[in-house]
């Protein structure tokens, strides 16, 4: 999975690739052979799309992964709905809810997309980077596991670089 690319071509799509799970089945092989039938079968009309970057608002199975995986396409899992309109918004890409919206899809575009591990003493965070977006009007900033002190000086550090570059 490419940890980052120029000009990406992002997909937005909410609902799970996954078809609903039969709790109680006697031929629990064909079963399985069939879901994995299913997910590939998905994975191919959004491949008709041609993205390379896939945020999905939940979790994917192994064998779509391994798919997008293995075609160079970086996928983001468990995005929240709140996070899929910010980058709808900013790449100008339409959020998808099912699969049957393929077709009539707008991907979202931007400069340059980063992937960025920052690791302190004790913690591991994730940095999506979408730089240089068509609409420059949105941006998140997700501070956890600050105290009080070191939230109230990084607020003020943040306005103060909002209204340098405004």
């Amino acid at each position: 999975m490419p940890r980052s690319f120029d000009s990406p071509r992002i997909l937005i799509l909410k609902s799970l690739i996954d078809p609903v799970r039969i709790e109680k089945s006697c031929e629990f092989y064909f079963r399985v052979n069939q879901k994995n039938e299913y997910i590939l079968n998905c994975v191919k009309r959004i491949l008709i799309a041609n993205p390379n970057l896939i945020f999905f608002g939940d979790n994917l199975s192994n064998v779509a992964l391994q798919e997008f995986s293995m075609r160079q396409i970086t996928v983001i899992c468990n995005t929240s709905e709140s996070i899929m309109k910010a980058i709808s918004l900013s790449t100008n890409a339409s959020i998808l809810n099912s699969i049957e919206e393929i077709p009539f899809v707008q991907l979202g575009t931007c400069d340059s997309f980063k992937f960025e591990t920052i690791t302190s003493t004790s913690t591991k965070y994730s940095l999506l980077i979408l730089d240089k977006c068509p609409l420059p009007c949105y941006f998140s900033v997700i501070l956890r596991n600050l105290t009080s002190r070191q939230e109230s000086t990084i607020k003020q550090i943040l306005q103060y670089a909002i209204f340098g570059c405004f």
